[in-house]
């Protein structure tokens, strides 16, 4: 009788060892099926520098002007509220005068920034900007607004004038179009530069703009009008004209 009690409880040791085996290799096996593969975390996009491409200061009656090209060569970032910092220098790199100043530029984009009356008290020998490469934004499906030049005119006078008409090729009318104009002399060497706006500009509306000169000019090999707008600012868009449904901006900043 005692040694069938033994046996009992032998068979019963090994019965539960050979349960508790199974019920092992299931749970170490479940767990390899339904543990995902840990892949490694993508690496986020590189965000190259905005690019200055020149700075050039002219001389006026009223002080200085200076007129920068600048260039964003990001697919997808735009800087919506761009900072940056001018300074003017004397023949020995020494700072006379600085200042601030905000604009925008989109993704791809290359535009020009225009500072104008300067005051200084020396004579400036060059000028320097800083750029606040901040405020990074990530938009999808961007293009830049189209604001064709339908004219550009030259008007020689007691004060030089540029005037001319542009027209809002997009699909949106804007609050807000900027038009700078940049006037070349000999060996494409920048001699003036101007900015003015016009306002509230429906789609496939023409308007007309003029801008003065700063000085009187001669020898002028060409003349740049070049008009932009702030597509990545949802308040420089006509609310009774759609919104910006084109220029997707992503929760994404830098």
């Amino acid at each position: 009788m005692l040694n069938l009690r033994n046996l009992n409880m032998k068979t019963l040791i090994i019965l539960l060892a050979v349960i508790l085996g199974i019920f092992s290799v299931y749970l170490i096996f479940h767990f390899v099926k339904t543990t995902p593969e840990l892949l490694p975390v993508p690496e986020e996009p590189k965000i190259e520098d905005i690019q200055v491409l020149f700075v050039q200061a002219l001389k006026t009656s009223s002080g200085y002007d200076v007129a920068v090209r600048i260039k964003n060569p990001n697919e997808l970032w735009g800087v919506p509220e761009l900072e940056y910092t001018l300074s003017l220098l004397d023949s020995k790199g020494k700072l006379i005068a600085k200042r601030k100043g905000t604009s925008f530029i989109g993704p791809q984009e290359e535009k020009y920034l225009i500072e104008l009356m300067i005051q200084v008290q020396d004579s400036t020998l060059s000028a320097e900007v800083e750029i606040n490469n901040k405020g990074w934004k990530k938009f999808e499906g961007y293009k830049k607004p189209k604001i064709s030049v339908i004219s550009k005119h030259y008007k020689p006078d007691k004060i030089d004038i540029v005037w001319g008409v542009i027209r809002n090729d997009s699909p949106y009318g804007f609050v807000k179009i900027g038009i700078n104009v940049v006037v070349f002399g000999e060996n494409q060497k920048i001699i003036d530069a101007s900015r003015t706006f016009v306002g509230n500009v429906l789609t496939k509306e023409e308007r007309y703009f003029e801008i003065q000169l700063a000085e009187k000019l001669s020898k002028i090999s060409k003349i740049e009008v070049e008009p932009e707008v702030n597509a990545m600012e949802p308040g420089n868009y006509m609310k009774d004209y759609g919104e910006p449904s084109g220029y997707e901006e992503r929760e994404t900043e830098k």
